[in-house]
């Protein structure tokens, strides 16, 4: 009986420890002075896209008069292109016909949407059509 009272006690003991652990402050968490305002965060990139985001993103703010932090992204779809023009020909050129695996990453400001095309490889494209 002494052996099953200590082991509860024990268990109780074990449960209010972890249960203080998880406890969230009343405040919701919110320090002095810091802002309720969620900080903006990039989508979720494909492994392998990493470099070609960033490409994109220096591109855009480059255009944009931006810093790189101003610029987020809204999404990276992973996408085989029916050409090497990447959906987004440019009229008097010709392109291969060839299935070309790469990305559409869509770029945010404060303002709109930007999207670009990509390869696999380094090439990086801002199309304003033929999405």
């Amino acid at each position: 009986m002494m052996e099953v009272r200590g082991l509860m006690i024990a268990l109780l003991g074990l449960t209010l420890l972890l249960l203080g652990c998880s406890a969230t402050p009343a405040s919701g968490g919110q320090g002095a002075g810091q802002s309720e305002e969620p900080t903006p965060k990039d989508a979720s990139i494909p492994p392998g896209a990493e470099a070609l985001v960033q490409l994109a993103k220096e591109d855009l703010s480059k255009r944009l008069g931006l810093s790189v932090s101003q610029v987020m992204v809204a999404t990276v779809e992973e996408i085989d292109w029916p050409s090497t023009a990447l959906g987004c020909p440019e009229p008097g050129k010709v392109y291969a016909q060839v299935i070309t695996p790469g990305y559409k990453i869509t770029l945010t400001t404060a303002s709109k949407l930007y999207t670009y095309h990509t390869d696999r490889s380094k090439r990086v494209i801002l199309c304003q059509k033929g999405d």
